[in-house]
């Protein structure tokens, strides 16, 4: 018969097995005998003190006393029969003990309230064999057996109360080790000085990781807030655990002193013998956070015997570079994104007395300017706070383009390493190798993120220097595999080498970056997809390149212009390369790089209608005696003369091109089908209808039997194919051709072309009677020229003019009001639904 449990007065008596993880892991299939037979011999001692079992789980024990007396009775029953048991050669079982008197409220599950907890802390402090009894408990007893411990406080009970130990069979406080305090006594990390924003992701991840990985490395950039996320970490998972360090390593001066350090921090002689830390936590549970550890990396094998002490050891370090050991398991830990980055900043204000008004737009757009400025970097965040109080969020903004003391340094009680970005950077910095360091200056010669092939292409042999750039966080590897450095680093990675070596690091960039555009510039007009594919992604280091040769590295300048100049017109900056062009053109007297630059400067007059370049570089490249070179050229002039309509003079130069491409490279017959493509144009525009259609099937049909998809190319038959039908009266053929022309042209992002058959859509539009959305169409071309600053190609204006005036102007002028901050893209994707929509 279950015998009621007591009320009003109760003495709890907790218990649980010390070190049962590594029990289960040594006994593997004989643990749940050994933990049934432990369950008997506990149940005959209770039973035998008329204690009254109110609930087991797992390997704990919780049993309720009327009397305190018999409590304390049982408790060192329980000791000595565990001791005395034979455990089949098995290691004995040992229990750890708390016991405490109180008036906890029943319910229908047993008990509960402030007396349960405190009981339950005070068992899981004692050590195997161990029982610590409360002060209550132990003024009603007054036992000779209870020696005092001194007042300690717990987890949840921060009020500190005497703590007694019983004495079992003379084993009294120096038979065990110091009680495991859940408060500082025991979990010996350091307390937070303020709460830690933004970082809730990551604290639960590493936290899930440590339930079952030993050895865990938190790494990221100096200043990117990882002690702060490995302090929140221990405190979230100490209580899994019978101790908890913290052990920072920045004053540590050699790998071969960190076990010194450690067994410091653990209170263990120093006795400089190898292997003492882990043979001390091997039979203990125990987190062991390992704080700025990337200074002494050579340390990472005893890092790794650590963790692997014990089945219930558990490390957590922080570094700017992984350890590289068995079983690690590395958190990658990033910036702050904009939302957390912005509070931390206006919660770290508010601490340093600023008044800041984010309710106030202007302020609240500079205040997330800044944020996002900084770049969500925690420490600078908490550097540029204070300061907010003089400068302001702008007058902040305009220091840090500036200086890289703009921050200051900070907090005084924060490490020398942390004193200011500078003093950051001056730490990870010295992590390196002087080839490392050099290597970074390098990457300050980029204009912006970059891939790691073309940093290989400017720099051989940089890959392994790359890892330990990532590694120690001054180089962050984005999600699409680029490589970026943040504004401060570059800043001073450009300072670490002097000014000559520097130069030779830009010279080294541009001529990466030139041989990369060259891989497509012979045979642009044809490749044209495939090389926006490669070189979009490097559109600011291509122009970071320019700017910084067209005054320091004439030579490296003109080869950048010539093997880049087609491609910067399908990124819409025709303007500034032409200029780069006209300037290389002008000091340039070698005839090859003239013929190239030529090309360059005619693949960028779509916007001018000027063919003149193009058909200067074909007959420079007839000198050269490179026919394919000259039949793109002529076959481009001729495109450029049809848009300026000279149709008699583009029949003239496409039916020389053809001609080139039939006899001189009989072979390449993607040369042949852009020579020919142009040639249809041109016979179209003077009226050989026939002739044209035949020939633009003949090239539509060659890219069909070789299965050729690349949109560029399908860009000229699909425009082909709509411009003869709209001069031969069927615009509602001609529209979703134009359609599709504007999604295959976008491809390589030039927008003057997409300009042009958006135009298209709409003279079709106006001429099926669809005056409003004709005007519609009008009004998006409108738009991207006047409102987004696009100028529209010079060819073109006469075609829109005319277009405008065949469209009600008073429904041009509505829509273009409604399209007011539309991006280029939007308004392109609604001319594309307008023409495919029905009437």
């Amino acid at each position: 018969m279950t015998r009621p449990l007591p009320s009003g007065t109760v003495t709890l008596l907790f218990t649980d097995i010390e070190g049962s993880t590594r029990l289960l892991e040594q006994a593997r299939d004989a643990y749940g005998g050994l933990l049934a037979e432990h369950r008997r011999v506990l149940r005959a001692v209770w039973a035998a003190h008329r204690g009254v079992e109110v609930d087991t789980q797992g390997d704990a024990f919780l049993v309720a006393f009327a009397d305190p007396r018999d409590a304390l009775a049982a408790a060192a029953g329980a000791v000595r029969n565990l001791a005395a048991h034979a455990w089949g050669g098995h290691p004995p079982v040992r229990v750890r003990i708390g016991v405490h008197t109180g008036t906890p409220e029943t319910g229908e599950e047993g008990y509960w309230g402030p007396d349960v907890h405190y009981g339950a802390r005070l068992g899981a402090a004692a050590h195997g064999g161990q029982v610590l009894v409360s002060a209550t408990t132990a003024a009603l007893v007054r036992d000779g057996a209870l020696v005092a411990l001194g007042a300690h406080a717990f987890k949840d009970f921060p009020a500190p109360a005497e703590v007694h130990q019983l004495v079992v069979d003379g084993a009294g406080p120096a038979a065990f080790p110091t009680p495991r305090w859940l408060a500082t006594e025991r979990h010996r990390l350091p307390r937070a000085a303020a709460p830690l924003v933004g970082r809730e992701t990551e604290v639960a991840e590493v936290a899930a990781l440590l339930a079952d990985r030993s050895l865990v490395t938190v790494v990221g950039p100096g200043g990117s807030g990882k002690t702060r996320l490995a302090v929140e970490v221990a405190h979230r998972v100490a209580d899994r655990h019978e101790d908890a360090w913290f052990v920072l390593l920045e004053s540590v001066a050699a790998h071969d002193e960190v076990e010194s350090a450690v067994a410091r921090a653990l209170g263990l002689a120093d006795s400089g013998a190898e292997g003492r830390v882990a043979a001390y936590l091997a039979d203990r549970s125990a987190v062991l956070v390992l704080d700025n550890l990337e200074h002494v990396l050579d340390a990472a094998p005893l890092v790794g015997a650590i963790a692997a002490a014990g089945p219930d050891v558990r490390v957590l370090v922080t570094s700017q570079a992984p350890l590289r050991v068995a079983g690690e398991q590395v958190v990658r830990l990033g910036p702050l994104e904009d939302g957390p980055a912005l509070r931390l900043l206006l919660d770290r204000a508010a601490d340093a007395g600023v008044a800041l008004d984010p309710e106030d737009p202007v302020e609240a757009g500079r205040l997330r300017e800044l944020a996002d400025r900084l770049e969500g970097m925690p420490l600078a965040i908490e550097l540029a706070a204070p300061r907010l109080a003089i400068a302001g969020p702008g007058g902040l903004l305009r220091q840090l383009d500036r200086s890289l003391d703009a921050l200051g340094t900070g907090r005084r009680d924060l490490p020398e390493r942390q004193r200011g970005l500078r003093a950051v950077l001056d730490w990870s910095c010295g992590l390196l190798g002087e080839a490392e360091r050099d290597l970074l200056a390098g990457l300050s010669a980029f204009g912006a993120d970059v891939d790691p092939e073309a940093v290989e292409d400017a720099f051989p042999g940089a890959f392994d220097g790359l890892v330990t750039l990532v590694d120690v966080g001054l180089v962050r590897r984005r999600a699409d595999r680029r490589l970026a450095l943040r504004p401060p680093v570059r800043r001073y990675a450009a300072g670490l080498v002097g000014p000559e070596r520097l130069a030779e690091q830009h010279r080294a960039v541009v001529r990466a970056l030139a041989d990369l555009a060259g891989r497509f510039e012979a045979r642009w007009l044809i490749e044209a997809a495939t090389g926006h594919r490669v070189l979009g992604p490097e559109e600011a280091n291509i122009l970071a390149a320019l700017e910084w040769s067209r005054d320091h590295d004439p030579d490296g300048h003109a080869d950048l212009v010539a093997a880049a100049g087609w491609w910067t017109t399908h990124q819409n900056l025709g303007r500034v390369a032409r200029g780069h062009a006209d300037l290389a053109l002008a000091r340039t007297t070698d005839p090859l790089l003239r013929a190239r630059l030529l090309q360059a400067r005619g693949t960028m007059a779509l916007d001018e209608s000027d063919p003149g370049p193009c058909l200067a570089a074909a007959e420079a490249w007839a000198e050269q005696d490179d026919v394919v070179r000259e039949v793109l050229s002529l076959a481009y002039g001729a495109n450029l003369l049809v848009h300026a309509g000279d149709a008699p003079r583009a029949l003239e130069v496409s039916e020389r091109a053809l001609r080139l491409a039939v006899e001189g490279c009989p072979d390449d017959r993607l040369v042949w089908w852009a020579a020919a493509d142009m040639h249809g144009q041109s016979l179209m525009a003077v009226g050989r209808r026939e002739e044209a259609r035949a020939l633009a099937a003949e090239s539509t049909a060659y890219l069909d039997a070789v299965g050729d998809d690349d949109p560029w190319r399908r860009f000229f038959g699909a425009t082909f194919a709509a411009d003869l039908a709209v001069v031969e009266g069927d615009p509602a053929t001609a529209l979703p051709l134009y359609a599709r022309c504007i999604e295959f042209i976008g491809v390589v992002r030039s927008l003057s072309g997409q300009l042009l058959q958006a135009a298209g859509v709409a003279e079709c539009l106006l001429a099926l009677g669809r005056a409003e959305d004709g005007a519609l169409a009008l009004a998006l071309c409108q738009h991207v020229d006047r409102e987004l600053g696009h100028p529209i190609p010079t060819m073109l204006g006469p075609y829109l003019a005319d277009l405008a005036g065949r469209a009600d102007t008073a429904l041009v002028a509505g829509h273009r009001t409604v399209l007011r901050g539309w991006t280029v893209e939007a308004a392109l994707a609604e001319v594309v639904r307008i023409a495919r929509s029905p009437d």
